[in-house]
């Protein structure tokens, strides 16, 4: 099995899978896969595309309330592009008034 970019490979004797290290996360990978035997090696798979864990995307707000000097902001958890949610930042900032 071959990466590109990078190259990285994986080789095994009969198994029909293989984990490919040496990969950066959030980089997209083309994978392909060829079978040897005795007399030579095949031609290569066609490519599949993986992309390593990656951030995740962005929260969608579903609620805001105010109350006095607070508010409360609620928000529909993203996909987390394949490894868990750590945490959250919920930032405030002056809306802008109109002229």
């Amino acid at each position: 099995m071959t990466a590109e970019p990078g190259g990285e490979t994986c080789a095994t004797t009969t198994a029909t899978s293989c984990v490919v290290g040496g990969l950066s996360n959030g980089t997209s990978y083309a994978f392909t896969v060829t079978a040897t035997n005795s007399i030579g090696t095949g031609g290569a798979s066609s490519p599949t595309d993986v992309t390593p864990v990656s951030t995740p995307d962005a929260p969608v707000i579903s609620g805001a309330s105010g109350g006095d000097r607070e508010a409360t902001i609620s928000w529909t958890a993203p996909s987390d592009g394949g490894a868990p949610i750590s945490g959250y930042t919920v930032t405030a900032s002056p809306a802008a008034r109109p002229a």
